[in-house]
Order: structure tokens, then sequence, then C-alpha cells
């Protein structure tokens, strides 16, 4: 069995109950022998490149994957760990799938319960190419692939921020939205790869107990070795521990407007800034802070609002690159760039502000009417109703 046909299967399983039937033939013994190499296989996901990886995936044996992913089951509440894993091994899915030929990418598609058709320019559009004003040429452009639109919607939820993903990019015709090339049509599938098995993971968390003494070994081993903390930063919404902490750093009396900078520039940890962001962030830049606490793969309209946002805070760069090591795709030198970047201290020499409401709202990243008319007055707003209540 492929890796695909692993995934397919665990995606359609109702119970751990026919995964352990399937792979393990009900055998709990052979799972716990199994769970050594998936462990290590674990590992590696996480230490290799996505090209190295996707060669090692192929070879893998399907045993490790289901272990694997079984595994998993028994850390849902650890999203930014489940994310980091599951992006892995999408992206290296990815690359592998851009080297099929349309008619594989289709099979495949539908064996994942996608609905895409293929056909050779089933779809043409003209363009015109303006050369100089005397010289004027048409172009074409071939459609070969189109789903069902609710369908498109469905798998591109997550990338409709993104200019070239809005349903303008592409032409809709009798309820099909029409897909030029390959490369898209693979990185739907990854989306959908992406959300639907994380989506399963957390269901199945339930019906996989394991349970019993060789089995809680390997699930402290699998902690060990993934460094799965005992607690994640998101908790602290919900706990309430971690405020003795917050409260040295909150604004719990009359300050003048123009120290909020200040106050701001000594939060010294992503644990003090979540405390201090339910209270003073508005509420369409809590939104994307919460999806980075859990792992979630955000886009780049929602990364460029969130850090310019903590940037013209004064929030401390290193505070900034600690939050996004939450990502599932973190590369240190790669934030650390884009964040100077943003900062103004390379590239341009241009300093990024947020994005306004107004095209806050645009991206589809803000539903909320606050009053303010940038993210960034929202928590001189809240300053101000602080010093009058208090």
């Amino acid at each position: 069995m492929t890796l695909l046909g692993v995934i397919s299967s665990f995606l359609n399983a109702s119970s751990c109950d026919e995964l352990f039937k399937q792979f393990f033939i009900e055998d709990i013994r052979m799972f716990v022998e199994i769970s050594a190499d998936a462990i290590s296989l674990a590992q590696k996901i996480k230490n290799l490149s996505e090209h190295e990886l996707a060669d090692l995936l192929v070879k893998a044996d399907d045993k490790y994957i289901a272990a694997l992913l079984i595994i998993l089951t028994q850390f849902s509440q650890h999203s930014v760990v489940v994310n980091r894993l599951v992006h892995k091994v999408v992206m290296s899915l990815q690359d592998s799938l851009n080297k099929l030929s349309d008619l594989d990418i289709v099979t495949v598609a539908r064996a994942l319960g996608v609905e895409i058709e293929y056909k050779p320019c089933a779809l043409e559009t003209h363009y015109i190419v303006i050369k100089s004003a005397n010289n004027a040429q048409i172009g074409a452009l071939c459609f070969n692939y189109r789903m069902p639109l609710y369908h498109y919607l469905k798998l591109a939820r997550t990338l409709l921020t993104e200019e070239s993903w809005k349903l303008v990019a592409f032409p809709i015709a009798k309820g099909f939205i029409y897909v030029d090339n390959k490369v898209k049509i693979v990185r739907l599938i990854a989306e959908y790869l992406r959300h639907a098995l994380v989506s399963k993971i957390s269901q199945l968390s339930s019906s996989c107990m394991l349970k019993g003494g060789e089995t809680e070994e390997i699930l402290r081993k699998f902690e060990e070795v993934l460094e799965i903390p005992t607690k994640s930063v998101a908790d602290l919404n919900t706990s309430g521990k971690g405020e003795e902490n917050a409260d040295s750093i909150a604004i719990s009396e009359q300050v003048h407007i123009h120290r909020l900078k200040e106050l701001f520039a000594n939060i010294k940890s992503v644990e003090e800034l979540v405390k201090i962001a339910e209270k003073y962030f508005p509420p369409c830049i809590n939104n994307i802070l919460n999806l980075l606490l859990k792992g979630e793969n955000l886009t780049h309209h929602q990364r460029f609002a969130l850090a310019t946002f903590l940037i013209n805070l004064n929030i401390a760069p290193e505070v900034i690159i600690d939050l996004f090591r939450h990502s599932p795709d973190f590369n240190e030198k790669i934030t650390r760039y884009q964040i100077e970047h943003l900062q103004g201290l390379r590239g341009s020499r241009k300093k990024y502000l947020p994005y306004s409401c107004a095209t806050m709202k645009t991206l589809n990243m803000c539903k909320w009417d606050c009053g303010v008319k940038n993210p960034l007055a929202y928590p001189y707003k809240m300053i101000k109703l602080v010093n009058k209540n208090s």
C-alpha cells in the first residue's frame, strides 16, 4: 500500500478498531513492536527537509505510517505538534504529487474524495498583450481542470485571502470553476489533506485510547522524542494560570497614553504577550494569534497583519520570533529576516504598517466593528477606557 493509500484508509476509518484490524490484524503486540519504528520516523519527519522527507515517506512501511497516525491521536490536544508533523508530511506529499501526470493527479484526488476532472484545454480564455502603441497580440490560456464551485470553496477556504486564489482569478461556468495548471490543483489537494488529517486525528482521539504499560511507554517515548511540552501557551487562554506573571505587566492603573509602547516593549515572553492580548488586542488580531498558537498554517496576509501589528506596538523582535515558532513551517532564519524586513532594517528599509480595518475586512480577516480605522488604534482605545474606569 502506498503512503496515500494509508492516509486514505486513515481518513475513511470510523474508529481505531478498523485501523488495528487493517494494519495490525488486531494484534497489540505487533503495534507495540512497530511503534518504535514509527517514533523514529516521527523524529525524522521533524528534522528532515521536505525534499529529503519525500523520498523517505515513499519508502516507509505502511504500518509505520499507520502506527504514527494512531499515536498522534493521543496528542490531539497538542495542536502545534500535530499541525507541524501533518504539515511536513503533506508538503513532502505535495512534492511527490507534482511529479505525477495530469491523469494520475485526478486518480489520486478522486481516491481521496476530491472531485476533480481533467480535460486538455477544457476551457480557453483570451487576453490582449500590448507590446507598443501599434503592436498588440491576442494570447490564449487553457484551463485543463475543473471542479464543482462548492467543492473549490471547501478546499480553498484558507487560501481565499490571497489574490491568486480568489474566485475572480478563475473562470466559472455552470456551477464549475476552472483551474489552469497542475501545481494549483496539487496545492488544493494538499490543503484538503492538511485539514482532513488534523480533523481526523482529533475525531479519533476518543476511540484510540491506548492503555497499559507497554502503550504508555510508547506515548512517553513519543513525548520525549518530539519534545512535547506538558502545557502549551494556548492553554493560558482557558486555564487561568500564568495570571500572576501577566499581572506584573498588566495595565491596571492610570497610564499616560504615550507610555503604551513602553509597556508593550516590557513584554518578555509569548506567555506574557498572550495574556495582554486578551484585553488589549483587537478581535481580528487575537483571532490570528489564537490560530497561530494552535499551530495553524497562517496565510501570507495573516502573517503580515500579525507581525506588523506587533512590530508597531514595539514588541521585542525575539518575542515575535518565538511566537512564530508555533507555525508548522517555522524556519528561524527566514522568520528573523522577514521580521527585520518589516521593521525596516533590511531590503527597502521601509517600516511597514498593519493593514487598515477596511483592508482587513476586504481580506476576510475581520468580522467585527471596533470603532477604529486601524488595528493599532484599538490598544489606545482600550487604555483610555481603563483610565476612565479606574
